[in-house]
């Protein structure tokens, strides 16, 4: 039996997990790989390891659930990527590309109807919007407000050691239900890189001074 799902911290994780997240099952693979991992970031970035850098958490995780697997099992989550080239890292309003496949989404003004049925989502609507979100200003508030939903239900006064473990689950649950189990190791390696530039811009430690 397991008793963490049926815990108050099993429930806050499937509360965590409910939450509707900032992307259209329309985009095509591009768009959707960059503002997933926009908001990944965001959330890292508004509630993630004081301290830490979206990248260092992300490697963090990695660390800590994949690499002490047994060489065998760790093989297969390492396999070079099944996607007609590299992932889309980037943030959707600095990708020319992505940008561009955005704006081909825009619709018709929204009816009085649709707008009624938006209900508290009407405030993303706009008649220039990539489907519906107008771009980029909407889109950045719809993650932005995606990313508080989560934060808020990660906040103190939750056990440190049980936000930790919730957090990790969901980017990596959130990751693997898109990409696929056998591209999640690959994308999170390749969107959240720790390279030089990001360790320089590490935020630094609690106390430390300035």
């Amino acid at each position: 039996m397991n008793s963490w799902s049926y815990s108050a911290d099993g429930l806050l994780a499937d509360r965590l997990f409910y939450l509707p997240l900032p992307l259209e099952a329309e985009w095509e693979e591009a768009p959707f790989q960059s503002v997933l991992t926009t908001y990944i970031r965001t959330i890292l970035e508004t509630c993630g390891e004081p301290g830490q850098s979206p990248e260092e958490f992300v490697e963090q995780l990695l660390v800590s659930r994949f690499h002490t697997l047994p060489p065998a099992h760790r093989h297969r989550l390492e396999r070079p990527p099944k996607v007609p080239g590299p992932f889309t890292c980037a943030a959707p309003w600095d990708d020319p590309a992505v940008r561009r496949a955005l704006v081909e989404y825009q619709p018709r003004p929204p009816s009085p109807q649709l707008m009624a049925d938006a209900g508290p989502e009407r405030k993303f609507l706009d008649d220039d919007g990539a489907n519906g979100i107008k771009f980029p200003r909407g889109l950045r508030r719809r993650i932005r407000a995606r990313a508080k939903a989560a934060c808020a239900l990660l906040a103190p006064p939750l056990d440190p050691a049980v936000r930790l473990i919730t957090l990790e689950d969901y980017i990596q649950d959130v990751v693997r239900h898109f990409v696929g189990i056998e591209q999640l190791v690959p994308y999170l390696r390749t969107c959240f890189a720790v390279t030089e530039e990001v360790l320089r811009r590490r935020p630094p430690p609690p106390g430390a001074p300035a």
